[in-house]
């Protein structure tokens, strides 16, 4: 049975990870329809899970909808204005973007820390905005950082978080001795991290080696920026679903889960990574 799963698992993924490549190498046309129906998937999985049950058939669609605003704005936003050199260079863009990236760590600590679960509708609204919305729209924005549609970038930081992950869960497996958040995320180790940690900058040379895009010191850096804040996404949706007693978020690929539980580290270290990039990479 372990060895049935087991195919499953790896034979989902390559399909998972072939479909996600071809359509980011395709163009970024194929790009935005490929997020946009990731933004709706994990969307509809995140509020199944934290609207009460009473008032989930009333408001599912209307809050999935508006949580995809901010990403449709920034799609007119780049049909009229192309590249987006513009607005990264604008000062109030890169206020904006700190400032979504410290919405994250206050959610996180709200979520992890403090253990809050509050399921009003505005708090829930917000929560799916910061969660998801402004995320999935950064990496759009990412993909054409810093001017024009650059399949690469999207694709190197995608390469380094699934590879933490990999990374992280080998050496947790072999080697983890001592649990890092046992309370909410009992298989993830210390030594997991690390080993996670090890595996993210040796895959982010190679990144640097073979796509070119940037220098060695930003893809390190980025490295340890997805090492630091893909556990802390994961770790979040992971208290979330078991503050409502939930293993998956749904049942989006045979054998690992929902569409949030394969993309909860990416939509997390996305404000990090954009605002590292507006910054140190010009």
């Amino acid at each position: 049975m372990a060895d049935r799963e087991l195919r499953t698992r790896l034979l989902s993924s390559i399909l998972f990870v072939s479909i996600i490549g071809s359509a980011i190498l395709l163009g970024s046309c194929s790009a935005y329809f490929l997020f946009l129906i990731i933004l709706l998937l994990c969307a509809s999985e995140f509020y199944r899970i934290v609207l009460p049950k009473k008032t989930r058939d009333l408001w599912h669609l209307m809050f999935v909808i508006f949580t995809a605003l901010p990403y449709a704005i920034f799609w007119v936003y780049h049909s009229r204005y192309d590249p987006f050199f513009e607005l990264f260079q604008s000062p109030l863009f890169r206020v904006f973007s700190g400032l979504c990236a410290l919405s994250s760590i206050l959610w996180w600590i709200t979520v992890v820390v403090r253990k809050k679960n509050i399921d009003s509708s505005i708090y829930v609204l917000l929560n799916g905005l910061i969660y998801l919305g402004l995320p999935f729209t950064f990496a759009i924005l990412l993909a054409h950082f810093p001017s024009g549609y650059q399949p690469k970038m999207i694709l190197g930081i995608l390469i380094l978080v699934w590879l933490n992950d990999s990374g992280a869960y080998l050496f947790g497996k072999n080697l983890g001795r001592h649990p890092l958040a046992p309370n909410i995320s009992p298989n993830k180790t210390i030594e997991g991290f690390f080993g996670g940690m090890i595996t993210t900058f040796l895959i982010a040379i190679a990144v640097h080696r073979v796509f070119d895009l940037l220098e060695l010191w930003h893809w390190l850096a980025m490295a340890f920026i997805v090492s630091i804040t893909s556990p802390m996404g994961d770790i979040l949706e992971s208290q979330v679903k078991r503050s409502h007693q939930l293993k998956d978020s749904g049942h989006f690929l045979p054998g690992h889960g929902g569409a949030l539980d394969r993309f909860d580290g990416f939509v997390f270290c996305l404000p990090f990574l954009q605002l590292f990039l507006l910054y140190f990479c010009h």
